[in-house]
């Protein structure tokens, strides 16, 4: 071949691309389309690939034309055969839902030397290895390819030699991704060999599969010249024989992550003891990281001898279909006396198995059960593990330790040392422990009962008669404990005592019949009892310890045992404490109940109630296919006794049910409501709780005359505590508490859950709250509040010697979110507005008065992690901090120049705030400016006619589109909403687009509608945001969001989602978790438009979703001048070039 024609060949390919799109009759490639070079096929129906290839390449050399992708998006194509390109190379490979492609010929992309990345999601290519269908062959064939990443397939192993050199060694061949995502894994064998070809790997990320075997040397890498490599195989069912020889790199340096795989209990080689006796002399304090022993020490730390041990064995079933368990063990004890063998565990993990029967086990022995059900009798089965050392259940619908839970009858657990109920783990329903529970058990040390729903302790619940004086810790923060729940002599008296009842919100007293022996142990003053966080009352029921307080030693043994107002319970005289008891809930119960029938007097038939429940004073109702016909469940109910009817809570389980009517429980009495997934609940009856006298509510859509649930909550009017989480509200309205039909004088705790469920609240109307003068806590946490009206917080009623926290943490609160004298109270007021990245200002007009002589003098603002613009609004701030004590009061106040703000001169603060800052707040001549001002303020007048507008809505302030059958034409929908109005001014608070449909984001979108804040959530095939996309947003936008959002087309001239993010002039905080980005481009964030000088915080979300970045070019973050955090936790980046 002479030169003339390599050139040509050269500028063939280079100039080629997009152009070659040009030559393409639409029709003759349906349902593909070419367009700027990429081809994409989208159908579900069948599409003959080889023919339309075919016809694109027709009349032309082979291998001559270059295209930017092909894409494939089918549900109907199972094979790719063999040359089916025609020789049309393409820089990418993208095959995104191809359900039914399972079959990869291994020839099917031969020639295609310009492919550099291959992406594959949601495509099973599950056919095992044959002479016409072999995945890695294929991909071989890819000698320039750099990226292989292929997500959420079906892929059953890895062969010997997956890659082969048949076609050239793959050199540029530097990530290789095939983890799994939740339980979808389903590689389970990586054969010999399997990488050894790839000599230039970087990452390989095998992670989240069901891996059971490693072959010999199947990471090997013969040629390698000492780079580096990250093997992720964490998340598998590697165990202790999974290795064959010689498996790892001996000539890369290596990160190999195994964390994850339960069963992997040593390392081979002689188990441990190879690691123990060559620490030394290959360094592995430092190589082997977080290897600790069985027995809580760290492995290295051990002798010789210690690991000079026999390797245990194992057994484990782990079911997700039906599983005969006495079959199982039938075959397995086959041809051995009964009672001869035995192994090391048996884990069962099963939705089907419901009970466990001795004889199941056929005389085959454990010394460790592992297994998730339900027997008719737990506790009595536990009780026959003679030898278990640690029970621990999680995730259980336990309610009830009954009496006696734990017997001695096979023997005494001698070896019993913990039982954890994990709580911590996730959030458990025990409401009650029964008399000596756990009283044989006399060699405890550990009972973790934390985060459950505790409210009573039986007599003698934590008694060990026959202990000898070792110790003990008991967990019991974060339960619904009360003084009354208590029975007497509850805790040990003959161990030394850890006792941890912290976070109770409803213990203001410890009963003297239950602590007064505990506290009276002598010769072990180390025992303690920790009450932090619960507010304790100034009145008889703790006049005890105040009067014994030396006599007990309980300033040493009694700790945080503080008074509401803050100041310690112990340091009160005998006068001070020597008050009346406040009518609480012991009272309340006995006076109005004196004659009501118990729940364990009376418990329905249990057919007669189906689908609910009835036990241990408890009802529960699970209905998740039809409605529940609560009122005639409850009529029958409240109808069989002359007597009224009380039991300790309802639960209801339902997401059907979708009202609750007046009167909804006909007269029956609970002392707590809690509804869980009732996702169609929207309407609550103003009367729902019409006849409840005590209720502690835990719980649901914004007020109307017919549907009012802070109306049916004020009728409450013994409740305690309200407890809302995970809720569709989006606004607490005006006077949302009434004391139409009395106050709740007794309502401690409002939680709307924010910390557990990211919350939807935008909006606190005018005195929401000000008829509960008695609140103590009010958590309104990760929320999206903006917007704070009017007295939302006044108390005008409430006491000086009450506290109050009001917890406003993680929230889009701005300077000018605030009505007037907001937080006005005469009682001890703690805020919280930690997280709330655009409070940059506290308005004199909402904040001087809570620091003022007109509220409580220890009133403290806490604004930890939020900066404080360095101008003229605050300045009122640094003017005052003496008079107003601000030095002591505005805690964590820190400026955007990192030093504290109380530390400014007034001549520092007396700037202009930016122009972006808010609307409504500029301070300018221009009348024109003005003008656009007041336009942006009443943008929420204008919404369209909402059969026009959909799929998308406009409500309060806030645009949100919705579309899951690929109809909505965004360009359409905002050329719409800007009609009549001058571009730029129109404001909203915050688009959102929720779509499962939409490609890409052309130029100028938005048709200049103005928004504080960009969502996109759940749009998995949104792959391309044009360069000008967000072309005219730049002074308004403020924060960018994106979450399971794609992103993934690689930067060019009409896909540049950091170009488009680099218009955004004015954005604070960029949020992008749960997306396909692999690449952070060279200068991604560029200063054409301007530097983004407020940008502060850019986070990947790594910590929350596994990232895929594996490159960050040059310079990428280099115009972001005071960027304060890039977040790249949990990302695979083997390529970081200067930031």
């Amino acid at each position: 071949m002479n030169a003339s024609i390599i050139l040509l060949s050269i500028v063939t390919l280079v100039n080629g691309c997009k152009e070659y799109c040009n030559d393409i009759i639409k029709d003759d490639i349906a349902p593909c389309t070419c367009r700027d070079g990429r081809i994409r096929c989208v159908t579900i129906d069948d599409v003959n690939l080889d023919s339309v290839f075919k016809y694109i390449a027709d009349d032309i050399p082979y291998g001559t034309r270059e295209y930017e992708s092909f894409e494939l998006e089918s549900s109907y194509i199972t094979t790719l055969d063999t040359t089916v390109f025609h020789g049309l190379l393409f820089k990418q490979f993208i095959f995104t839902s191809c359900s039914k492609l399972t079959c990869i010929s291994p020839t099917a992309f031969i020639g295609q030397e310009s492919t550099t990345i291959f992406t594959a999601e949601n495509t099973p290519f599950s056919s095992p290895v044959t002479a016409t269908c072999d995945l890695f062959s294929a991909l071989s064939t890819l000698t320039n390819v750099t990226q292989i990443n292929i997500v959420n397939h079906r892929i059953p192993q890895i062969p010997d030699n997956a890659f082969n050199d048949n076609m050239g060694v793959l050199e540029n061949l530097r990530t290789i991704d095939l983890h799994g995502t939740g339980s979808l894994g389903t590689i389970i064998n990586v054969g010999k060999n399997a990488f050894s070809t790839l000599k230039n790997l970087n990452m390989v990320n095998l992670s989240n599969q069901k891996i059971v075997a490693i072959n010999d040397s199947a990471f090997q890498f013969p040629q390698a010249n000492w780079d580096h490599i990250t093997i992720n195989l964490e998340h598998n069912r590697l165990n202790d024989s999974s290795f064959g020889s010689h498996v790892f790199p001996t000539n890369k340096v290596t990160t190999l992550m195994l964390a994850g795989n339960m069963d992997l209990t040593y390392l081979p080689e002689g188990v441990y003891m190879w690691l123990v006796d060559n620490k030394v002399t290959m360094k592995l304090n430092q190589k082997l990281l977080n290897a600790m022993g069985k027995d809580g020490n760290a492995l290295l730390n051990h002798t010789h001898r210690q690991t000079d041990v026999a390797p245990p064995a194992a057994n484990a079933c782990m079911d997700v279909d039906e599983i005969d368990l006495d079959e199982v063990f039938a075959l397995l004890a086959e041809g051995f006396p009964y009672g001869s063998q035995q192994y090391e565990s048996f884990e069962l993990t099963s939705n089907y198995v419901t009970k466990l029967d001795p004889a199941q086990f056929h005389g085959i022995r454990f010394k460790e059960v592992k297994a998730y059900n339900e027997t008719c009798d737990l506790f009595g089965a536990l009780s026959t593990l003679i030898n278990v050392e640690e029970i621990m259940i999680t995730g259980s619908e336990i309610t009830v330790i009954p009496d006696n839970a734990f017997n001695d009858r096979m023997r005494v657990l001698d070896s019993l040392r913990a039982i954890d109920f994990g709580g911590s783990q996730t959030p458990g329903h025990i409401g009650w422990v029964g008399k000596n529970v756990f009283s044989t058990l006399r060699n405890l040390n550990k009972v973790d009962l934390s985060n459950q729903m505790i409210t009573e302790i039986g007599d003698q619940a934590f008694q060990f008669p026959r202990a000898q004086w070792d110790y003990i810790i008991i967990n019991l923060d974060h339960n619904q404990l009360i003084g009354q729940g208590f029975g007497s002599h509850v805790f040990p008296i003959n161990k030394v005592t850890m006792l941890m009842l912290r976070y109770n919100g409803k213990l203001h007293y410890l009963p003297e019949k239950a602590f007064r022996n505990f506290f009276e142990q002598t010769g072990h003053d180390i025992s303690t009892c920790d009450v932090l966080d619960d507010k304790m009352d100034l009145d008889r029921n703790n006049l005890w310890l105040v009067d014994d307080s030396d006599k007990l030693n309980l300033r040493k043994k009694l700790l945080h045992f503080m008074w509401q107002n803050g100041r310690e319970l112990l340091n009160h005289t005998h006068d001070e404490i020597d008050k009346d008891l406040p009518l609480d809930y012991a009272n309340v119960f006995q006076t109005l109940f004196w004659s009501s029938t118990s729940a364990s007097d009376y418990c329905p038939d249990p057919a007669d109630i189906l689908p609910c429940t009835c036990y241990n004073n408890h009802i529960k109702c699970v209905a998740t296919t039809e409605e529940l016909d609560l009122d005639s469940f409850f009529d029958v109910l409240a109808h069989v006794t002359n007597d009224t009817l009380y039991y300790k809570s309802f639960e209801l389980v339902d997401t059907a049910i979708t009202y609750l009517p007046p009167a909804a429980f006909h007269g029956v009495q609970f002392g707590e409501l809690k509804f869980t997934g009732c996702s169609k609940l929207q309407c609550v009856d103003p009367r729902a709780f019409e006849g409840l006298l005590f209720v502690y509510y835990r719980g649901v859509d914004p007020p109307n005359s017919t549907c009012n649930l802070f109306a049916a909550l004020s009728t409450l009017t013994n409740v305690e505590t309200i407890n809302i989480v995970g809720s569709e509200l989006t606004v607490i309205p005006d006077n949302a508490f009434n004391h139409n039909t009395g106050a709740l004088t007794k309502l401690k705790t409002i939680d709307f859950g924010g910390r557990q469920t990211k919350g939807k609240i935008y909006k606190l109307g005018k005195r929401a709250f000000s008829t509960l003068k008695n609140l103590e806590l009010i958590d309104l946490s990760h929320q999206d509040i903006n917007k704070i009206l009017d007295y939302s917080f006044e108390f005008p009623d409430s006491s000086p010697n009450t506290s109050m926290t009001i917890n406003l943490e993680s929230n889009f609160l701005y300077s000018y979110s605030f009505g007037k004298d907001v937080f006005l109270s005469n009682k001890f007021t703690q805020l919280k507005f930690g997280g709330n990245p655009y409070l940059h200002a506290l308005p004199e007009t909402g904040f001087h008065e809570f620091f003022g002589e007109k509220s409580h003098a220890n009133n403290t603002c806490d604004l930890i992690g939020d900066l404080l613009a360095i101008d003229v609004r605050n300045q009122w701030l640094v003017r005052y901090k003496v008079k107003l004590g601000l030095n002591r009061k505005l805690l964590f106040a820190v400026g955007m120049d990192g030093k504290n703000l109380l530390n400014h001169t007034e001549q520092e603060m007396s700037g202009n705030p930016p122009i972006t800052e808010a609307p409504g707040s500029v301070q300018v001549n221009n009348l024109t400016l003005i003008l656009t001002v007041i336009a942006l303020t009443n943008a929420c007048d204008y919404c369209p006619n909402p059969d026009d507008f959909a799929p998308c809505t406009c409500n309060n302030d806030i645009i949100k589109c919705v579309d899951t059958t690929g109809e909505l034409d965004l360009d359409d929908r905002f050329s719409q909403l800007a009609q009549g109005a001058p571009y730029g001014s129109r404001y909203y608070t915050a688009f959102q687009l929720e779509s499962s449909e939409i490609t890409r984001l052309p130029a100028s979108v938005f048709h200049g509608i103005q928004f504080g804040e960009l969502r996109f959530i759940g749009c998995p095939k949104l792959e391309c945001v044009d360069p000008m996309a967000f072309a005219g947003l730049g002074p308004r936008i403020n924060r960018f969001t994106a979450e399971l959002t794609n992103f993934s087309t690689p930067v060019n001239s009409t896909c540049d989602l950091f170009s488009a993010l680099s218009t955004l002039t004015n954005v604070e905080t960029i949020s992008i978790t749960g997306s396909e980005i692999i690449t952070i481009p060279e200068n991604a964030f560029n200063d054409r438009m301007g530097v983004l000088v407020n940008l502060h915080t850019v986070d990947f979300g790594g910590r929350q979703t596994k990232g895929k970045i594996g490159t960050v070019g040059k310079n990428a973050f280099s115009t972001l001048t005071i960027a304060y955090l890039l977040a790249y936790i949990n990302y695979y980046c083997t390529d970081v070039s200067r930031w």
